[in-house]
């Protein structure tokens, strides 16, 4: 059985696509759109990848610091081509090992050094917990040595205009901040869309901060970043949303748009 799911382009035009539907006890194989068994081999490792390991741990802090190792995991992904590379490491495009999925390379290994920014990412990927459409799946988080290692989805570049991604973010934003989560770390790079049905997605939660309520603050000891850095008392979820839209309007928006958000950040940092 098929079902046709319909969207629409950016050109107005309807797009149809056929979405086939297993029976109880098969898989739907995305590379052949063919349902496999869920006890064959192919099924097996399909439905591993859907997985996030339970040895991630959410918080304390002191926990995550206590984090296995599980160098073994390195084994089962086969790093391809790179991506792109920083001072903290590199993303690659992957493929499983598994010689049944090993054709499969719509994922992304993002490795890094084990630091804040990671502790950061961990806690937001967390929350999410692969439930929020307008982040990338995961699928494996680990740890080896001194680097960590998360898979996730491949996602491709965000070709929609400034305007419209401008007016998009806003309430996409909006549906983060009810979660606890501000993400202030707006820039190209990490505004993607995914390729299968056109949704803006947001990568790379390293900047992410968690308010445990909306009248919660963060400090520097808390959280390293430019406003805690900047501000010596504990900053606000609103504190960090004026940072949020002026990265917004600086990457997508109108001079007016980045004067007005510029001036309620510089009265953030000013009061």
């Amino acid at each position: 059985m098929t079902t046709n799911i319909k969207k629409t382009s950016k050109k107005g035009k309807i797009l149809t696509k056929n979405i086939k539907q297993c029976e109880q006890h098969s898989i739907l194989n995305t590379k052949t759109n063919r349902c496999v068994s869920k006890k064959g081999p192919v099924g097996q490792a399909i439905q591993a990848l859907s997985k996030i390991p339970v040895t991630v741990p959410v918080e304390p802090l002191k926990h995550v610091k206590l984090m296995l190792n599980e160098c073994e995991n390195n084994a089962k992904w086969v790093k391809k081509k790179k991506l792109a590379e920083g001072s903290v490491g590199a993303v690659y495009i992957t493929c499983p090992a598994n010689k049944y999925l090993k054709a499969d390379c719509e994922y992304v290994m993002k490795i890094q050094k084990y630091n804040d920014e990671f502790v950061q990412e961990l806690k937001a990927l967390r929350i999410l917990n692969n439930t929020w459409i307008h982040a990338p799946k995961i699928y494996a988080i680990w740890k080896c040595k001194k680097h960590t290692y998360i898979i996730q989805e491949k996602v491709v570049k965000n070709t929609y205009s400034d305007k419209y991604t401008y007016n998009a973010l806003k309430p996409i934003l909006k549906q983060l901040h009810n979660r606890g989560i501000v993400y202030p770390d707006i820039h190209a790079d990490n505004v993607m869309m995914r390729k299968s049905d056109g949704r803006i997605i947001l990568i790379d939660y390293g900047w992410a901060v968690y308010f445990k309520t909306k009248n919660s603050v963060v400090r520097r000891k808390d959280v390293k970043n430019y406003l805690t850095g900047t501000l010596d008392r504990g900053v606000t979820m609103n504190d960090f949303i004026a940072w949020e839209n002026m990265n917004i309007a600086y990457e997508y928006g109108t001079d007016a748009q980045v004067l007005a958000t510029q001036g309620k950040l510089d009265y953030v940092v000013n009061h």
